[in-house]
């Protein structure tokens, strides 16, 4: 018995040993044992205390615009470092507007909530997106942060939202008068396929000819421009492409900042699949963006080494095992549970080859895509173990 027991303990420090040694062999020696000069540990996922967030200060010293991603959407840790990082890029960097990755309709705030039900009602109106998700308690530390501040919010997304259509009509109905209640009503029945696309967009283009608005009234431009969007993705239907939606995406961002918000600093959130400044698959929303504009701005990705993600409705996904020397091994190789790393300001060196060449990186949940650092992204955080939130609609 103490044979077997000795031969027990052998094994396991055995494994233990092969595990580290493969953990130290999934990353490119040099890229290893040189992480710790281009890696900062971010210290909380939640905290008010935003001292060690304080090194982005001088990072984003000259920056207007902030896009902020995520590997894949229906993330709890993802919600949570997003509400943080808003909240300090607000409260100590002066940022005004946060912009989704979601209709506009769907995200334009009210005028200032000055009670219970009013906050009530703006709670709802976020309550299904994909960006904030209330069931996730990153999701409802962000709408409690917007409720009870100045913060105004948009959207930029050209995709019908389709999950509330009583939303779409009574903000609509509420900014641009004398549209005919029957062209709301066709247009909620096409949400549900039981609407005819050309008739419906005929109806629009009539109503376009028509509308007349307070052009004083930002939130009444952003209700017009919203319908503007309605008519374009309708236009496309049903040969939509990826190309198309992030076209008409950073046109949307393009149009935000120069005819409402020309003065104010602006946090965007999307996938970062779309806040990428290249991608290998399509032609992404930010290369597509002016460069006068992308100047102005900072593109931090956000990514994770290890844990589940939401898919649909219902479902659960491991993220997928990651390769040798792809960018989540890099960066675990830090050894933080968060950890942030700058691109913009490197130079190339054989310790740091990795930022400016091909490599491995976790895209959507059941891929690995190539990407090149510092072409993609101007900085990034990876959590090392992140966990699906439950999502009740597809938006």
């Amino acid at each position: 018995m103490k044979k077997l027991t000795t031969t027990f303990l052998l094994i396991s420090v055995l494994c233990g040993f092969i595990s580290a040694q493969n953990q130290l062999e999934s990353v490119k020696k040099c890229w290893g044992d040189s992480i710790s000069d281009y890696t900062i540990p971010i210290k909380s996922l939640t905290s008010s205390d935003f001292n060690d967030l304080q090194f982005l200060k001088k990072i984003l010293t000259d920056k207007k615009y902030v896009f902020i991603g995520e590997s894949s959407h229906q993330v709890e840790e993802f919600y949570q470092l997003r509400a943080r990082l808003i909240n300090f890029l607000v409260s100590e960097l002066d940022f005004k507007v946060i912009a989704f990755e979601h209709e506009k309709i769907m995200c334009v705030k009210p005028n200032n909530i000055k009670n219970n039900i009013e906050l009530d009602s703006l709670l709802s109106f976020y309550y299904n997106s994909r960006m904030i998700n209330s069931d996730s308690e990153g999701g409802m530390t962000l709408m409690e942060l917007i409720a009870k501040s100045d913060i105004e919010t948009t959207g930029f997304d050209i995709q019908f939202s389709g999950s509330n259509p009583n939303r779409f009509r009574i903000i609509t109905q509420k900014y641009i008068k004398g549209i005919p209640d029957s062209v709301f009503y066709h247009d909620s029945l096409f949400c549900c396929n039981n609407y005819d696309r050309k008739n419906l967009l005929d109806e629009w283009n009539i109503v376009m000819q028509q509308v007349e608005i307070n052009e004083q009234d930002k939130i009444a431009k952003e209700i017009r421009k919203n319908l503007e969007n309605r008519i374009n993705w309708l236009s496309f239907l049903p040969f939509k492409t990826q190309d198309i939606r992030d076209s008409l995406m950073a046109e949307n961002i393009t149009w935000l900042i120069r005819n409402i918000y020309p003065d104010e600093k602006i946090i965007f959130l999307a996938h970062n699949e779309h806040i990428n400044k290249l991608n290998f698959n399509f032609t992404c929303m930010g290369e597509l963006l002016p460069d006068t504009l992308m100047n102005e701005s900072y593109v931090l990705g956000l990514t994770a080494y290890q844990g589940t993600t939401g898919l649909l409705i219902g479902q659960t996904v491991s993220l997928p095992g990651n390769k040798r020397n792809s960018l989540e091994s890099i960066l675990n190789s830090a050894g933080y549970d968060y950890v942030f790393c700058d691109f913009s300001k490197q130079i190339p060196l054989k310790n740091n080859s990795w930022m400016f060449e091909k490599i491995k990186r976790q895209s959507r949940v059941r891929s690995h895509q190539q990407i090149i650092p510092n072409k993609f992204f101007d900085g990034i955080i990876q959590i090392k173990s992140v966990n699906a939130t439950s999502f009740d609609i597809i938006n």
